[in-house]
Parts: structure tokens; sequence; C-alpha cells
């Protein structure tokens, strides 16, 4: 989803702070989270009981204008992901999920 920004930048900032901590009090984990030239980009992963197998991937972005939000579910293993992201030239390191 895409939204444009019309009007206040910070209370869409806030709205979209408060979606997150929504997701993380549901157990969602947050793995990114970045600011940078006025743009904040965040992740969260759902994780399964499986070793290395995420259920869901939500990924937020908000600049001055506009918001977009990507909403992945399902079934997701790392190695599938990876080579994804390797498609569109993003490197994704080998790494081990856990729950806490």
């Amino acid at each position: 989803y895409i939204y444009d920004v019309d009007g206040d930048v910070e209370r869409v900032y806030g709205r979209i702070e408060a979606a997150r901590g929504r997701l993380v009090a549901e157990g969602w984990h947050p793995v990114v989270a970045v600011r940078e030239d006025g743009g904040v980009a965040s992740a969260l992963v759902r994780l399964d009981q499986e070793p290395n197998v995420m259920r869901g991937l939500v990924v937020m972005f908000q600049d001055e204008e506009e918001v977009v939000f990507v909403n992945l579910i399902g079934s997701i293993e790392h190695e599938t992901f990876a080579l994804a992201m390797s498609e569109l030239g993003i490197d994704v390191p080998m790494m081990a999920l856990a729950t806490h």
C-alpha cells in the first residue's frame, strides 16, 4: 500500500509508530530500523516455532511525501527470501532466527 502524506508529517509518523508498537505487542520482532534523509523505514518479522521460518514480514516506510506498507503473509524460508532479494540486488546475510 502507498499513501500520500497530506498534512502533518509528525501526526502520520506517530500513527506509524503506534502501529509498529501494536505489532511488537502481538509478537512481531523488529529487525531493521533506519532514519535517513528525512525518511524512516522499519521491518518486523513474525517467527514460527520452526527454525529459520518467518510467518510474515512487514516493512513500513515514511518520508515527507508518502507512506509505504508491505505485508508478506505465509511461510517464508530464509533461503527463498534471500534469493528473491538477490534478484533485486540486495544482499541478505545468512542468519539464525530464534524466538525468545
